[in-house]
């Protein structure tokens, strides 16, 4: 369901491959500040003077902002490693382009990394900017420009198509000020482009992501404790360079891992037998399943092929009472005889397949020494 809102919400936007948006924090405010997290720029107060005084010009980025800012995308920018220069009004209350254009002429002369960021509309008289127009002054002069939409956002259409003359490279939002927006995240659109950590560690390192969620409470992600399960699988530097060289190249799938379970207090005893059962069915006949499914080493992601399952149900069935599914209904028999019949089927089925499948056909270029675990 995140993934569909997302997608939504990325297209709604204009979003497209090469843009990322990430929900974070409070508003805009936090939207702006992320920006300028992956942007490599955002340092402790305490530390920024000492940290300019080592950068060249050339490292450092020009920041132009507008006339009737919000705070947010202002003092942000002041307090980051970035030179802010702030334009002025033209005779129409609007952002002096004759202006901008003269400065972007001057620092692109000396080769600075430019970014515009703008309010797409002033909170306080409601005045809007020519998005498009400032856009495409700022990609002629080889800068980025981001916008913020938080005071016009609910109101306008946005359509960001980053990577054309007029397009924005990021956009910064408050869903909160939608209607039934209230609690909900900041938003940030931005072109991949404007991500400056590729080498280096994330912005903010902590736990981890879960890629998705899928069956009975079960997550397939991480464990947030990387050392200690380097320890309990055996795995030396060696091995962790190579899984990581092979992660940089896309296959996901390689990584090594284990199942873990946890059982809340109001488990009943039916349902804690149950999972116990369904664990020991999969270690004693899971490996018969593996032929009914996809796995794919970009993603480490698995997937039922319903025609090889349905073929194999169908075939081996002589009559409808026959079928593995046969008095799969609910009967009103209870959880008890309920979980006893899915175990049962489950076993059918399992009585159907070889007990050794083939090894499937591994990628060219991976290392067969990195896969843990039958696929």
């Amino acid at each position: 369901m995140v993934q569909e809102a997302t997608q939504y919400i990325k297209k709604s936007l204009g979003g497209g491959q090469e843009d990322a948006i990430m929900f974070c924090g409070s508003g805009t405010t936090a939207a702006i500040k992320r920006l300028q997290e992956v942007m490599a720029i955002a340092v402790p107060s305490t530390l920024r003077e000492r940290i300019i005084k080592c950068i060249t010009n050339e490292e450092r980025w020009v920041v132009f902002v507008g006339p009737y800012e919000h705070h947010s995308n202002l003092l942000s920018w002041r307090q980051s490693l970035a030179e802010v220069i702030e334009i002025g009004m033209d005779n129409d209350g609007l952002i002096d382009m004759e202006a901008l254009e003269k400065l972007l002429g001057s620092y692109r002369k000396a080769n600075r990394p430019i970014l515009g960021s703008f309010s797409a509309c002033s909170n306080v008289t409601g005045i809007y900017s020519d998005t498009r127009g400032i856009a495409q002054l700022l990609h002629r002069y080889g800068g980025f420009v981001c916008f913020d939409f938080a005071a016009s956002g609910p109101y306008v259409e946005i359509d960001m198509r980053s990577g054309v003359i007029d397009g924005y490279d990021a956009i910064f939002l408050s869903p909160h000020k939608f209607l039934g927006g209230p609690g909900s995240p900041g938003i940030l659109l931005m072109s991949k482009a404007l991500y400056q950590l590729r080498s280096s560690p994330p912005s903010t390192c902590g736990g981890g992501t879960v890629c998705y969620v899928s069956g009975f409470n079960e997550k397939g992600g991480c464990a947030c404790a990387g050392p200690y399960g380097h320890v309990l699988l055996n795995i030396n530097e060696t091995f962790s360079l190579d899984f990581r060289s092979a992660i940089q190249q896309g296959y996901h799938g390689v990584k090594p891992g284990w199942t873990r379970i946890s059982f809340p207090y109001y488990t009943s005893n039916e349902e804690f037998e149950f999972i116990l059962a369904a664990l020991e069915f999969i270690a004693i006949y899971g490996q018969r399943f593996l032929p009914l499914y996809g796995f794919d080493f970009k993603t480490g992601s698995w997937s039922l092929k319903k025609k090889a399952f349905k073929d194999l149900v169908v075939g081996n069935q002589k009559h409808d009472n026959d079928s593995p599914f046969a008095g799969f209904n609910d009967d009103g028999n209870g959880i008890i005889n309920k979980n006893k019949l899915y175990l049962e089927t489950a076993k059918q089925i399992a009585n159907l397949l070889p007990k050794f499948p083939c090894q499937r056909k591994l990628p060219e270029h991976l290392n067969y020494n990195l896969i843990y675990f039958r696929v």
